[in-house]
This record gives structure tokens, C-alpha cells and sequence, in this order.
């Protein structure tokens, strides 16, 4: 199991409070689904390889709209062939994205509802669910200890980079380095970061947030 699952495993065993579960799940949907409109309406579709991902976002899912939906399993195409497991929710999808503040008047929204993570575990909260959702990070013990997110907004990568910078101060090594002229990465120079315990992930460290861990 690499570093960057394990993390990811252990975030998503954690309980939050409501309002930090709603910016977590937030951000996981922003970073990680795609749209789909048939007969049935518009549907939300949520893709990971790891279950335990994908079974807290449809428990939390199901707890916070009491919706009504399946995950599906199918085999990834190459040669690595592991499972991906998807969470197609067609019940009560528009009502999901204008509460979780992701569209408004039926658009879909690029940027980060800051009125909506005004406390700062909600900010660490969204940092959190950007992470289980598209980013990677490398032991403590490489020499080039960091942590990436990656996304094709690069609108919504701009305010996350706001949001990180809001609760740390400006005490972060941050940069943007353009992949290609639609992809940005966000990485995080976790070496600056002050370290409480080697296995504490990074993103907890760079938030300066313990008190979600044992």
C-alpha cells in the first residue's frame, strides 16, 4: 500500500462534524466527478479504485440527503486491470450540488463558496476532501517530501491555494506548475512544515489540524 492510500484510508475513518463533512464532501465531488444528463435527470458520477473512498462518500451521502443509489464495480481498461468502484447518484443530484455550493442557478461553479467554509475547519475540511480526491503525497522519509493536487480548474486550484495560504498564514512553500496549458498542479513543500508525527499525513500537518487524529 502506498504512503498517499494509506493516508487517504485513514482520512476517510475519521468523523467530522456535519458542516466539515459537507466542505469535505464538496470538494471530493468538485475534484473527482463527472455530470451526466439523460431521461432520468442529471446525475453525479464519482470514480475511485479505492473502496473505502467510495463507500464513506455514499454513506455520508446517504446520511446527509437520505438519497437512494448503488456503487457499481467495473474493471479498469490496460494493463493494471484493478477494480473501479462509481457512485452514480441520480436522486436528488441538483438539490446535492446548490446545497453543497458547486452550482448556482444551474451553472456549475469554478470557484470556492468562501461564505460557505467561513470556520476554519471547514477550510481544512475542503483542503482534506482536495486531497482524497486528486492528490498524491510521499513519505516523510523521501528527500523530496511534498504533496501534489491536481485539477483542471484552474480557477478552483486558485482559491484552494487561497484557502491553504488563509490557515497557514503565508508559513507554506506554495506553487502552481502548469503540466499543460489545461492541467495545474498544486504542490505543497511539505520539508517547511513543522512534523508532530512521521506518520501524521501531509495535509493535516500543513493545516495544522491534530485534533481530527487519535
Amino acid at each position: 500500500m502506498s504512503f498517499s492510500r494509506d493516508v487517504k484510508i485513514e482520512l476517510c475513518q475519521k468523523e467530522l462534524p456535519e458542516c466539515c463533512k459537507k466542505a469535505f464532501i464538496s470538494a471530493i465531488i468538485k475534484m473527482n466527478s463527472s455530470l451526466g444528463i439523460s431521461n432520468q435527470g442529471m446525475s453525479i458520477n464519482i470514480s475511485f479504485e479505492n473502496v473505502t473512498i467510495i463507500r464513506y462518500v455514499y454513506e455520508a451521502l446517504k446520511e446527509m440527503y437520505q438519497i437512494k443509489t448503488q456503487i457499481v464495480v467495473s474493471k479498469q481498461m490496460g494493463l493494471k486491470k484493478n477494480n473501479v468502484y462509481t457512485l452514480k447518484i441520480v436522486d436528488k443530484a441538483i438539490d446535492i450540488l446548490n446545497d453543497l455550493k458547486l452550482m448556482d442557478n444551474f451553472e456549475i461553479r469554478s470557484d470556492i463558496a468562501f461564505e460557505y467554509i467561513s470556520k476554519q475547519c471547514c477550510r481544512r475540511a475542503t483542503i482534506a476532501g482536495c486531497f482524497v480526491a486528486a492528490g498524491s503525497v510521499n513519505s516523510p522519509q523521501k528527500a523530496n517530501y511534498h504533496l501534489e493536487i491536481q485539477s483542471n480548474d484552474k480557477q478552483y486550484l486558485e482559491n484552494l491555494l487561497r484557502v491553504i495560504e488563509h490557515v497557514n498564514k503565508g508559513t507554506v512553500g506554495i506553487c502552481v506548475i502548469p503540466w499543460c496549458a489545461c492541467v495545474n498542479c498544486c504542490i505543497i513543500n511539505a520539508r517547511k512544515i513543522p512534523r508532530i508525527n512521521v506518520k501524521v499525513f501531509a495535509v493535516f500537518a500543513i493545516v495544522r489540524h491534530f485534533h481530527y487524529l487519535p
